[in-house]
């Protein structure tokens, strides 16, 4: 196992940054990532499967968790038919 925690607050874009620091992707069997999407546009394709962790705050990945008031439907990602 390899952890690797930054002093700056950054979001993983692309597998360059590993590499930045010796850690190779493509040998690894799990990634975990404290990322919202910037890697899904390198990493992702990659991936086997992207789970989300569900985590409380403004930024969990169900929408279908907060309450919303005065919401003109249908709204995409609430109701994606007809979108």
């Amino acid at each position: 196992m390899e952890v690797l925690a930054t002093t700056l607050r950054r979001q993983l874009t692309d597998r360059a940054m590993l590499q930045t620091v010796d850690v190779d992707f493509s040998t690894g069997k799990l990634l975990v990532l404290k990322s919202a999407v910037h890697f899904h546009a390198d990493i992702g394709p990659a991936a086997k499967v992207i789970l989300d962790g569900d985590t409380p705050g403004i930024h969990r990945p169900d929408f279908g968790c907060f309450d919303y008031h005065n919401l003109r439907r249908p709204v995409y990602p609430l109701e994606a038919k007809g979108m």
